[in-house]
């Protein structure tokens, strides 16, 4: 079913592993689509208010980044803006399997050097940010 990386040190807590020819990492018997625990979908939505109108969101939806996705939680926004400021918050603290399921340290705590610190993270891991509206 699975073959191991051998370059992936024995005392970590994941290993990558190969699956019909698709990489992942197999962490406390699950697997990942990549480092992030969670992947977080941007989009605009039509949702349902308090008084029974529909209309249209921004929404964030966070699903587990296993192979299945499953559905975790998901916010709702009035403006694309605060949608991606509050993305902007949450998404440089996933957590990831790389690190035993912590998220990431960072040197600075300003919100922007962070966020340019978590993208190049997401160039480097090849994944995309939910920022881009890419859906998982």
């Amino acid at each position: 079913m699975s073959k191991a990386n051998p370059r992936n040190n024995k005392n970590s807590s994941f290993r990558i592993v190969k699956v019909n020819h698709h990489k992942f990492f197999e962490y406390k018997d699950e697997l990942f689509r990549d480092p992030r625990m969670y992947v977080i979908n941007l989009t605009k939505a039509t949702v349902e208010g308090s008084d029974g109108e529909k209309e249209k969101k921004w929404t964030i939806v966070t699903y587990k980044n296993t192979t299945n996705l499953p559905y975790i939680r998901h916010d709702i926004f009035d403006s694309k803006e605060e949608a991606i400021d509050y993305l902007k918050d949450i998404e440089p603290v996933t957590p990831l399997v790389t690190i035993d399921g912590k998220p990431r340290d960072y040197p600075s705590n300003d919100r922007d050097q962070v966020w340019g610190m978590w993208c190049y993270f997401l160039i480097d891991a090849r994944c995309l940010s939910a920022i881009t509206e890419y859906q998982n």
